[in-house]
C-alpha cells in the first residue's frame, strides 16, 4: 500500500486495476499494489477534448435545416429549431437548460435550441458547489432535511414520535411505492454487530414521515441488499457465514432466510432479472477480494406455482424438484484488452473465487435494467457492464471522475438519460456521483467539510422521483434531499458540469 511496505531500495507501485508494473512480468491481482525498483511508470495516454451528449455545438440553423437540441445558432428564432424545440436566447456565456456548456461548441452570445421545461424556470445544475446545508455541500438548486438520526426517536411530521429509537450504522436501502395509501416506505439496513438487522420509514402522499418499524433483528451486518419483483427486501450479512434475508417492508409477513446464501459468505447486494417470467434469476455481490458474484435460479416447480396463484412467498425459500441451483461468475478478459471480455457461469464456487481474485475483487452494487447488469467493485475501483443475453462485458474506471474513495452501491433513475447514481464508501469527500451512459462522472452532493465519517450510503428515490434519501452512516444522519424549482431527479436539469479529472465540484 505505500513504499514502507517495501524492501530498502524499492518503492509501491499503487494499481487501480491490472496496469503494468515496471520491470515486472505478468499481471497479478487486480488492484493489488507491487514492490519495484523505482523506474520509469508508463506514460499516460494522450488527452483530448472530451465531448459530452448535449454538448452546445455549431450547425447551420435554418426553416430548411433545423437544428437539434443543444445546436445553434438559431437566431431568436424558433422556426429555426427541430419540432418540439424552442430557441433559447442567450446572453453571453448563460447556461442553456438540458444543455452541457464548454467545449469549442460553445460560442458566447449565441442561440441555442433546446428543449423548453414545462414547469417554470429550471435551477438544479449537477456537479456545481453552491448550497451548504446540514453539514453538505450541495449541487446548485438543491436543498436537504435530515429525517432520522441514529439512536434518537424519529420525529413524525403529523406529530408525535417512534417509541423505538433510530437504528445503529444504516446501509443499505430502498423505496416501496404504498398503493394502498399513496405513500411509501423507506428500508434501511442495520450494519451492525450488535444490532443488526432492519428498519423502515413511512411516508404518507405528501412525503411526511409518519411512522418507523423495526422489521428484523437478531442479524449481523446487514450490508446492501435488493428488491424483488413483488415487493419485498432482500438484506445481506457481510459476515464469512452470512446469509440472505427476505424481509416484508410492511411487516406483515415475518423475516426468512432464502436459499441465495447456499453455506454463507459476505454478501453485499442482490438484484433480479425477471424478463422471462418462468425462469427468473437472481444474483448477489460478495465483498471479498475473492468473492464470486452468485447466480440463483429458483426451483421450477416454486415457479410454475408462485405464477399459478401470483403468489411468491416460497420463491426463494423451497426446492422442491431439485432444480434451484447456485452458479457463479467466471470473467475471461479479452487478449487484447483487460477492459473487455466474455463471462460465464459455474456450479464450481471454488474456480469462481480464484477468477474474482484475478478479475472482479470485492464486488458491492448491483443493479440490472434491459439485459445489462452493471456492477461496482471498490478496491480496483471498477465499473461493469454484463450483458446478460450476449455473455460479454466491458469495464471502466471510477477514477476517471469524481470518486475519492471507493464506489459503493448503485441506483438507478429510468429516464432517456440513463444515469447511474452511486454511492462513495468512505474517504475525505463522501458523497452522491453519477455516471452517464457515455461514461462520464459528475458530483451531486458530498460531505461539506469533514463533518461525517464512514459511508455514504442508503441511496434510494421516492416512486416520484422527487425526493433522494442518502445515509451518512456517522452520525446515522438519513437525508432527503430535493429540487428547489420543484423538478423530479430525472427532470429538466439546467447544466452539467463534468469532472475528468480527481476534483469532486466545479465551484461557481
Amino acid at each position: 500500500d505505500s513504499d514502507d511496505d517495501c524492501e530498502d531500495g524499492l518503492v509501491c507501485f499503487q494499481r487501480s486495476g491490472t496496469e503494468q508494473v515496471p520491470g515486472c512480468t505478468g499481471t497479478g491481482y487486480s488492484g493489488k499494489d507491487y514492490c519495484y525498483s523505482g523506474g520509469p511508470a508508463p506514460s499516460p495516454p494522450p488527452t483530448s477534448e472530451i465531448v459530452f451528449p448535449n454538448s452546445l455545438t455549431i450547425a447551420d440553423c435554418s426553416t430548411g435545416s433545423s437544428c437539434h437540441k443543444c445546436e445553434g445558432n438559431c437566431n431568436g428564432d424558433n422556426n429555426n429549431c427541430a419540432s418540439g424545440l424552442e430557441c433559447f436566447t442567450r446572453n453571453a456565456n448563460e447556461a442553456v437548460p438540458g444543455c452541457v456548456t464548454g467545449g469549442s461548441g460553445d460560442v458566447s452570445g449565441t442561440d441555442y435550441c433546446y428543449a423548453a421545461p414545462s414547469n417554470g424556470e429550471v435551477t438544479y445544475i449537477p456537479g456545481e458547489a453552491t448550497v451548504y446545508e446540514n453539514g453538505l455541500l450541495l449541487s446548485t438548486g438543491l436543498q436537504s432535511r435530515i429525517i432520522a438520526t441514529t439512536g434518537q426517536p424519529v420525529e413524525y411530521e403529523t406529530g408525535g414520535q417512534s417509541s423505538q429509537t433510530f437504528h445503529r450504522w444504516p446501509d443499505g436501502a430502498a423505496v416501496f411505492e404504498d398503493n394502498a395509501t399513496g405513500g411509501w416506505i423507506y428500508v434501511s439496513n442495520a450494519e451492525s454487530t450488535s444490532g443488526g438487522g432492519v428498519g423502515a420509514l413511512y411516508f404518507d402522499s405528501a412525503g411526511r414521515v409518519i411512522n418507523y418499524q423495526w422489521l428484523l433483528g437478531g442479524t449481523t451486518w446487514n450490508c446492501g441488499g435488493g428488491k424483488t419483483f413483488w415487493d419485498t427486501w432482500l438484506t445481506c450479512e457481510e459476515t464469512s457465514t452470512g446469509q440472505v434475508w427476505e424481509v416484508d417492508p410492511w411487516g406483515v409477513n415475518p423475516p426468512r432466510k432464502t436459499l441465495l446464501g447456499g453455506s454463507g459468505a459476505e454478501y453485499e447486494s442482490a438484484a433480479y432479472d425477471n424478463r422471462v417470467p418462468t425462469a427468473p434469476k437472481f444474483y448477489v455481490t460478495t465483498d471479498t477480494w475473492d468473492g464470486a458474484i452468485v447466480r440463483f435460479t429458483p426451483d421450477s416447480e416454486a415457479v410454475a406455482q408462485a405464477l399459478d396463484t401470483d403468489n411468491f412467498t416460497n420463491l426463494l425459500h423451497t426446492n422442491q424438484t431439485g432444480t434451484a441451483k447456485l452458479e457463479y461468475l467466471v470473467m475471461t478478459p479479452d487478449s487484447l484488452s483487460p477492459d473487455i471480455g466474455s463471462f460465464a457461469w459455474t456450479s464450481d464456487r471454488s474456480e469462481a473465487q480464484n477468477n474474482a481474485a484475478q478479475n472482479y475483487p470485492n464486488s458491492e452494487g448491483i443493479d440490472i435494467r434491459d439485459g445489462k447488469m452493471f456492477i461496482t467493485c471498490k478496491v480496483p475501483k471498477k465499473l461493469f457492464i454484463l450483458d446478460l443475453d450476449l455473455l460479454t462485458y466491458e469495464r471502466s474506471s471510477t477514477e476517471t471522475g469524481a470518486f475519492n474513495s471507493q464506489p459503493d452501491q448503485v441506483a438507478r433513475i429510468l429516464d432517456n438519460e440513463g444515469i447511474l447514481y452511486f454511492c462513495e464508501d468512505g474517504g475525505d469527500d463522501s458523497g452522491v456521483h453519477g455516471r452517464d451512459s457515455d461514461g462520464n462522472f459528475y458530483t451531486i452532493l458530498a460531505d461539506g467539510g469533514d463533518m461525517f465519517g464512514g459511508e455514504t450510503t442508503g441511496l434510494a428515490f421516492s416512486p416520484d422521483n422527487m425526493h433522494m434519501y442518502v445515509s451518512f452512516q456517522s452520525p446515522g444522519h438519513i437525508f432527503d434531499i430535493t429540487r428547489t424549482d420543484g423538478y423530479p431527479f430525472n427532470g429538466q436539469r439546467l447544466d452539467i458540469k463534468y469532472h475528468a479529472q480527481d476534483n469532486i465540484f466545479a465551484f461557481a
